[in-house]
Order: C-alpha cells, then structure tokens, then sequence
C-alpha cells in the first residue's frame, strides 16, 4: 500500500458515537468558554501489518540499526486468569514522518480525515 493510497478506517460504532460527542460539546459551548473535541493519536506508533516493510525509509532505528518500538499492553489484548487481566504487550514499530520520508503523507492524510470527521482539533 502507497503512503497516497492510505485509508484511515472507521468503525460504524465509532461513526455512530462521533456525532454525539460533538452534540455535547455544541450544547456545552458558549461563546465565552467555547468547547471543540479533541482527537488524540499517536504519530509515531503504527498498528498496520507490515508498516516497516511500507515505509521502510521513515522507520525510527537505534544507532544498532535495528527499528525502535513501543511498547503497549492493550487490555483488548489481555488474558483472564483467576482474579486479574494480565496485559499481553504488542509491539508497536516507530516511525517518524516528514514532508521528504513515505510515512510524511500519511501522518497529513490522517490529520485531514480527522477534521474532515469534525474534531476540532489534534494533540499527538
């Protein structure tokens, strides 16, 4: 998959949940204290099989030349046992976009859907 061809993917239960977030936030806003919604994501981080093959030229690497992750425990992804959920870390390849790099004009084309979603705005 080109970085041009990406597709940022929505759930129908998301698509559903967005507008009512925006609805409370609109009945919350005055002009004095305006309310926006905010969406977060993680820039560096990619969830995708196969992202440091497609962008091999943006991944971040130690000074080993070996690719740089982060780390997550998902409870999505966590196992029942007794009493407790015990996270099962996921390995998150890192990577760093620019405006010269393949992964730049995904990071652009995201950050254009979210608005296009109606957020207000974007923290990373």
């Amino acid at each position: 998959m080109l970085a041009a061809e990406f597709v940022f993917e929505t759930s129908p239960a998301l698509l559903q949940y967005l507008p009512r977030v925006f609805a409370a936030a609109a009945r919350a806003s005055t002009p004095e204290r305006p309310v926006g919604t905010t969406y977060y994501f993680h820039a560096f981080a990619s969830t995708r099989v196969n992202d440091s093959l497609t962008y091999s030229d943006s991944r971040i690497l130690d000074s080993d030349k070996r690719q740089q992750v982060y780390l997550s425990c998902r409870k999505g992804n966590a196992t029942w046992t007794n009493t407790s959920w015990e996270p099962i870390p996921q390995e998150l390849p890192l990577f760093y976009g620019t405006l010269q790099n393949s992964y730049g004009p995904v990071l652009q084309r995201y950050v254009e859907k979210i608005f296009e979603l109606g957020f207000s705005g974007v923290c990373e």
